[in-house]
């Protein structure tokens, strides 16, 4: 018991600075992945058939790829490229397209469940599409 409360007292502090930097960076990729994910669900129900190939594609893609490997190719493949992105940008931009890709899939699924006949509903009773 002893030896945990030392570490605890002297590594505490790095833990806590952790621990904070970790809930900072993942509000930011959830806000900022939402609202990705809110522009490409819109976007994929405008009647632009290539732009909805495009962001499906999108969507595929980042919700497949592995966070890990997307973060180690922003990190260590970018710069190869002359694109040199700091650590926590890096970080935020992972969880950003992983976030919204996922955000774009479950609104646009979430849209494509209401029947038609719930469409025709709210029509009969003067509702209109937002989109």
């Amino acid at each position: 018991m002893g030896s945990v409360f030392r570490l605890l007292t002297e590594y505490g502090p790095a833990f806590g600075q952790a621990l904070l930097l970790t809930w900072k960076l993942t509000a930011m990729a959830f806000v900022t992945g939402f609202a990705a994910g809110i522009v490409v669900t819109v976007a994929r129900l405008l009647p632009l058939r290539p732009l909805r190939f495009v962001l499906t594609g999108y969507v595929e893609v980042f919700r497949n790829i592995p966070s890990v490997v997307l973060l180690t190719f922003i990190v260590f493949a970018l710069p190869d490229l002359q694109i040199v992105i700091d650590y926590e940008p890096s970080v935020i931009l992972t969880l950003t397209l992983v976030c919204s890709a996922f955000t774009a899939d479950y609104l646009h699924t979430g849209i494509n469940t209401v029947a038609r006949g719930q469409v025709e509903a709210a029509r009969s009773l003067g509702m209109r599409p937002v989109v």
